[in-house]
């Protein structure tokens, strides 16, 4: 199942939360000093299998799942 992906968080200071985003597919824009913001677009990303899902949120932390996106809960959403 494809699953388009967000993340809770607003800014990624931190160069290796950076890059390990990017890995997935997002990309950031400098919004500030050292303040980096994710660009508009999001990318997707196919599960197959649940083992492929779990393994995901052991990599990436808790997720909020929805019908058709995925969200990386890194940071506080009301």
């Amino acid at each position: 199942m494809k699953f388009e992906l967000k993340t809770a968080g607003n800014f990624y200071p931190d160069d290796n939360v950076r890059e390990s985003y990017e890995n997935l597919g997002f990309s950031f824009e400098k919004s500030s000093y050292k303040r980096f913001v994710i660009s508009d677009e999001y990318p997707t990303i196919e599960f197959n299998e649940l083992n492929d899902l779990v393994s995901f949120a052991e990599t990436y932390g808790p997720l909020i799942i929805n019908t058709d996106s995925i969200t990386i809960y890194d940071d506080y959403i009301e």
